[in-house]
């Protein structure tokens, strides 16, 4: 799922305070008197998503692709410690999930 990331956007409390409730559909509701009346709280369904704090995020991917070729059967310690180093990069937390 590909997605926006919007530098220093504070994620809406509810569908009424999102400058995307156009886009989507929210659960505000037009009253007869020309007034909104909104649900308070993010809905399950609703699409935003709140990057957690992070350090620098890199494409560990192409990381791995690359110490892939560190290795070298005849070097033994620089292969150990690649490998190593190759594990932590796998276990990391996910902070954005990949795309296909």
């Amino acid at each position: 799922m590909s997605g926006i990331y919007i530098k220093g956007m504070e994620m809406p409390t509810s569908c009424c305070d999102c400058r995307f409730m156009d886009e989507i559909d929210c659960t505000c509701i037009a009253l007869n008197d020309g007034s909104t009346a909104c649900f308070h709280g993010k809905p399950d369904w609703c699409p935003l998503t709140e990057l957690p704090p992070h350090g620098r995020l890199i494409d560990a991917d192409a990381l791995i692709k690359l110490l892939d070729n560190c290795m070298f059967p005849s070097d033994m310690v620089t292969t150990r410690a690649v490998s190593t180093a190759r594990n932590w990069i796998i276990d990391a937390p996910t902070i954005i999930e990949s795309e296909e």
